[in-house]
Order: C-alpha cells, then structure tokens, then sequence
C-alpha cells in the first residue's frame, strides 16, 4: 500500500516525464508566470513539490529536507542542485514566509506560500516577498 506522500511523487513525476521517459520542463501556476524577483527556479520546483504532496486532515504534508531533496534530484529530475543547495533555499522559503519549519525539522507549505502557488498575494504582499527574498 502506497502512502499519500508516494502517490503525490508518482503523480507529479508522471506529469513531468509523460509516457516518453524524459523530463519534460515544469509547468508552473500562474503565480509563477509573474514571478517575484529573488525567487529561483529551484524555489518554484520547491513549492510545487509541496503543493504536490497536498493535505492531510486538513494540515499541509511535511518532509524533510533530504527527502525534498531526493525527489526533487533523484525521483523527478528536475534539479541537479546539491542537497546542501536545496537545503539553503528551502531556509530561505521560510525566511520568507512561504514555508514552515517543525520542531523536527519537517517543512511544509504556509497559507502564505499556498496563497503565493495559487497567485492569490496583491501587490504589497509580492513587494513584501521580493523584499524578503532579496535582503
């Protein structure tokens, strides 16, 4: 029996790859057409990952950092960024409020970083971010 976390990963690694085998390029939310400057493309690869892995009961899957970074490297293929890399932005998302950190060291989406995917933050919210993002 697969847990929700392995399905979201097939699921989301079906719709990078297709039926061919080979990656295709991330498609993001309309919230990342209109990126805010200081977020990479790694940050968006990060944020989609956790969109992915969805709810349970109502809360936000966590994962930890290695896993992100494994799914995120080895499983989909859509960064070859190091783990130490992946770690460092993920820090960052939660710097900027777009993720969260666990007493045990698990991530996972804020309401904010959910409103920033669903490109529901208004324009001082976005100035806010870049803000953020790039002090």
């Amino acid at each position: 029996m697969q847990t929700r976390a392995a399905e979201s990963i097939i699921e989301l690694y079906r719709l990078l790859v297709g039926n061919t085998g080979e990656p295709k390029p991330l498609i993001f939310h309309s919230a990342y057409m209109r990126r805010v400057p200081g977020m990479t493309s790694l940050d968006n690869a990060i944020m989609e990952y956790f969109e992915s892995m969805g709810r349970h009961e109502g809360e936000f899957i966590t994962e930890k950092p290695g896993d992100v970074w494994h799914n995120l490297h080895n499983v989909i293929g859509v960064t070859t960024k190091s783990r130490t890399t992946v770690n460092r932005r993920m820090q960052q998302l939660v710097d900027a409020g777009l993720l969260a950190q666990d007493e045990t060291d698990r991530y996972h989406l804020t309401d904010f970083g959910w409103r920033y995917i669903q490109g529901d933050l208004d324009e001082d919210e976005r100035a806010d971010l870049k803000d953020e993002l790039l002090s």
